[in-house]
């Protein structure tokens, strides 16, 4: 019944995003005249590039509300397929997310709304919804510590009231809201990319015979909440999210078409630029810097071995973007998009986690943050058309 109420009460908040297709009539059009297709009207190209960011979020909120469905199945019914089925929805929903991380770039006045107005701490929408790196062992048990986190701790409530207090009580890394809590307690540490995370780990007791039951009982229960309420807690806030980038009176679309055109320009330019270098540089640097992830920071999403699927979920919006925007001469454009296709291969042929010291990864990883450097470059440099 809990199940239920969680789920119907996430379809509720989720559908405060409006699905309605967004008008792409300009974009199914019939072929236009050149100077139509390469030097749109300086009023239409804003309208178009907050149309990509609606359909982003929509796409968004919708793999969102699918993670939350698949945990809730899976919690209903532990076992291997439902299991599978939960982490795929994450991977998904977790790659749209990095889709539209490039917006959060432009600059805008963020949209403040609390979890809950009753919560006494109140932590900003960004902050649950993304942060890593996290301390798994805040979270759940991890290798030599078998009993550790809030899964062990029972003095602490598993209710979201609670866990909005334990967010990042008292350290950077003690992240307890958004995707990789979520992500961590469906893989576990994974080690070596063999996840140390059993469906069993969620059963509930009915599922044990009793000659069976063990200490676990408790721990187990109290995982099940924990990931219930994260995951939950994860989809009304990307809810949020959502429904402030609707077009047209959205909170972020109306500040946007208020700012002049050149600051329209600089903002988008300065967002790519940062999305290339935080989101795509960055890793790419950090893994030829680091082969063993022990040693530094490790990657994103580095209990699911996704990274390099967020990484090209990353370039896809800054091809969208670059598509949409009068930010580049056509010859500057074109350069850049030949580089972007470039890297989108060499990430797309990057086997095994981000990091890995074999020989052939180390050149493929070399290739990519060239590349990625030289995209960089050349939208840095380039004059706007």
């Amino acid at each position: 019944m809990r199940i239920f109420l969680a789920l119907l009460l996430t379809s509720v908040v989720l559908a405060g995003c409006d699905r309605t297709p967004p008008d792409t009539t300009s974009q199914k059009s019939q072929p236009a005249t050149e100077t139509e297709a390469t030097e749109p009207a300086s009023e239409e190209w804003p309208q178009a590039l907050l149309q990509e960011a609606q359909r982003a979020h929509r796409a968004l909120q919708e793999a969102t509300e699918q993670l939350a469905q698949a945990v809730g199945l899976f919690l209903a019914e532990p076992g291997d397929d439902s299991l599978q089925a939960a982490r795929d929805a994450w991977r998904h929903a977790h790659q749209a997310y990095k889709a539209v991380e490039v917006y959060q770039s432009l600059n805008l006045t963020p949209v403040e709304t609390a979890p809950s107005p009753q919560f006494q701490v109140h932590h900003s929408l960004s902050s649950r919804l993304d942060l890593h790196p996290l301390e798994p062992g805040y979270l759940d048990a991890v290798e030599g510590y078998p009993y550790s986190g809030l899964v062990f701790a029972e003095s602490v409530p598993i209710t979201p009231e609670s866990l909005n207090e334990q967010h990042q009580f008292s350290d950077t890394a003690y992240v307890v809201l958004g995707f990789h809590p979520v992500e961590f307690l469906l893989w576990g540490e994974n080690r070596n990319q063999q996840s140390h995370r059993s469906w069993h780990d969620f059963e509930r007791q009915s599922q044990e015979p009793s000659s069976q039951a063990d200490d676990q009982g408790p721990a187990k229960l109290r995982r099940r909440q924990l990931l219930s309420i994260i995951t939950n807690q994860l989809a009304q806030d990307i809810g949020i999210l959502c429904q402030a980038w609707q077009l047209p009176e959205g909170h972020y679309p109306s500040q946007f078409l208020k700012l002049p055109p050149a600051d329209q320009h600089n903002r988008i330019r300065r967002a790519l630029l940062q999305t290339l270098e935080q989101e795509i540089n960055a890793p790419l640097q950090a893994a030829l810097v680091t082969t063993n992830p022990q040693d530094g920071q490790p990657p994103e999403s580095v209990f699911s071995q996704n990274t390099q699927q967020d990484l090209l979920a990353v370039l896809d919006s800054v091809d969208q973007i670059l598509s949409k925007s009068r930010l580049l001469s056509p010859e500057g454009q074109e350069a850049v998009i030949q580089l972007s296709q470039q890297l989108r291969l060499e990430i797309s042929q990057i086997q095994g986690p981000l990091f890995d010291a074999k020989a052939e990864h180390q050149e493929r990883l070399r290739q990519a943050q060239s590349l990625a450097t030289a995209m960089l470059n050349k939208l840095s440099a380039e004059p706007s058309s």
